[in-house]
């Protein structure tokens, strides 16, 4: 099998512990939500955490930073926030999106939620559907033989941090 060459780096002292308590406020500015889930089928099965780390950090990568016109650079983009399993960020498409690996009593999952602002629902779905690519593509990667089963989230449960 072919190795991959991209390579990331991980450094979890500056990755703080717990969620933000700002990271998901319910704003009218806000009105349109959309939400992707990822769980394991079966209890004793997991998401390991290198699954967990390069998710985190390839999502960081590819949609929470930009591009700098002038010296091809990347910048991050004006709002965004780590913490130990999960990012939050809010771009400059009008869409603030929310990523994060959940380990409940009785199963694990892959939480995925974005709101956007009115006239802003291509751009939303256009990055929900890039998230659940490389969500699938990291889970093929790190925990193939993982059965998992997919949802969509009820807009209505999403205006709701944590749920």
């Amino acid at each position: 099998t072919g190795v991959s060459k991209e390579c990331y780096l991980f450094f979890p002292g500056l990755v703080s512990l717990e969620v933000p308590h700002d990271v998901w406020e319910a704003d009218t500015q806000f009105p349109h939500y959309c939400g992707w889930m990822l769980q394991c089928c079966d209890p004793g099965q997991y998401l390991t955490s290198q699954f967990l780390q390069v998710l985190l950090l390839r999502i960081a990568f590819s949609c929470a930073l930009v591009s700098d016109d002038q010296g091809g650079s990347s910048i991050l983009q004006r709002k965004c926030n780590f913490w130990r399993n999960g990012i939050y960020w809010s771009n400059r498409d009008g869409v603030n999106a929310l990523v994060e690996i959940r380990d409940l009593p009785q199963m694990r999952e892959v939480l995925v939620m974005l709101c956007c602002l009115a006239g802003k629902k291509m751009e939303c779905a256009r990055l929900r559907s890039t998230i659940i690519q490389l969500v699938l593509k990291a889970k093929e990667q790190f925990c193939s033989s993982v059965q998992t089963k997919q949802f969509f989230i009820r807009p209505s449960l999403l205006r709701e941090y944590p749920f």
